[in-house]
Order: structure tokens, then sequence, then C-alpha cells
């Protein structure tokens, strides 16, 4: 009620807000976070790996290999570091464009892993052989015996057992 009975605490450095003269937690927060990185996809993935790491580090320390073990503590220590220099940074440019290389790279490693399962899962309908001039993966439907196979790409043909 500070700011109706205009005590002027704007000036004296303190922010009066409609639920009283103090702020509360989550208005501090919010006004600390401004300006700054906060948690991205990059970030996450380091607070994630650093979990799993002390996890590992607990397991093999029990399992009485110490020095192994201390040593994956402080790597795990040393991710979560890491990560929460990210989240608190005041560099958004810097931190957005490691966070596009990242998203790039594991886009890339997702998308390997998406196309590598629907061949997988193909594999009983289907035969997939490779052009012998482009290298392009044709797929062709199973049991049809010997067919001709036009590359999609570079227009070569050859012969396959399907």
């Amino acid at each position: 009620m500070c700011y109706m009975l205009g005590l002027g605490l704007e000036r004296m450095g303190r922010i009066a807000s409609p639920r009283g003269c103090k702020m509360n937690f989550r208005e501090r927060i919010a006004r600390f976070m401004q300006g700054r990185n906060g948690p991205d996809p990059l970030s996450r993935f380091f607070s994630i790996i650093s979990i799993i790491v002390l996890i590992a580090a607990n397991i093999v320390h029990a399992l009485g290999a110490k020095v192994a073990g201390s040593a994956l503590w402080w790597l795990a220590l040393a991710l979560m570091v890491v990560s929460c220099f990210r989240i608190f940074s005041k560099d958004v440019t810097r931190r957005y464009r490691e966070n596009v290389r990242y998203l790039n790279l594991r886009d890339r490693a997702l998308g390997y892993l998406r196309r590598e399962i629907s061949h997988f899962k193909q594999l009983k309908t289907h035969r997939f052989f490779k052009c012998p001039k482009c290298r392009q993966r044709v797929r062709t439907p199973r049991g049809k015996g010997k067919i001709r196979i036009a590359c999609p790409k570079c227009g070569a043909s050859f012969i396959r057992k399907s």
C-alpha cells in the first residue's frame, strides 16, 4: 500500500508493487533474470548429463573405485557450473549462437536415428539398394524377383534381385 501513499520508495531504490511495499520472491527472481539468457535446451542438456554423471559417480564410488568416482563427481560439478553459467549469462547473443549450433547437431543426430529406425521397420516389406553411381539409397518392394531399378536422383538403372 506504500505506492498509494506516495512515499516515493521508487526514488529510494525500492520498487513498490501492487501487493504491498515488499516484492515477493517470484517478482525478485523475475527482476533478477531480466536481460539474462535463462534456461535453454543446451543448459538443460548439461544439467541432465551432470545428473547422470553424478549418479554414475556414486555407483562407481560405492563399488570401490574411489579415484574414478571422485573424478566423475568433479566432472558432474563442472557440467553443473557450465549449465548455471549459461542460465545466468547476460551475453545472450553468444549463448544464442551456441544453442543454435547445439540444436543443429542434435537435430542432425536425431534425424539420422529416425531414418535408421524407419529403415529397420521397413525391412520385412522392402529391400534397400544403393545406386552404383551416386550412392543414393533406393527402396524397392520385396519378393518381386529380378527387377530393374531406376535411381530417382541420377537416373541410372541397375538390375538387382528383390
